[in-house]
């Protein structure tokens, strides 16, 4: 899902791999909002919870709770 709003982004609005940040000269945001830290680890987050739960569920049909 990141990769392609990545590519949207950067090829087809042209905004390249730059981070997402404020510019200091006209304080606009500016660069792909898709390689944003806070993105990055908004994803990573997801990850986890999906893990976690993937994991509680087969413990418990394992225990056929």
């Amino acid at each position: 899902m990141r990769a392609s709003m990545t590519h949207v982004f950067g090829r087809d609005f042209g905004l390249g791999n730059e981070k997402w940040h404020k510019s200091e000269k006209t304080g606009r945001m500016e660069g792909n909002p898709s390689v944003s830290i806070l993105l990055a680890s908004y994803m990573v987050s997801l990850r986890n919870r999906k893990v976690h739960i993937f994991f509680f569920m087969s413990f418990s049909l394992h225990l056929k709770i």
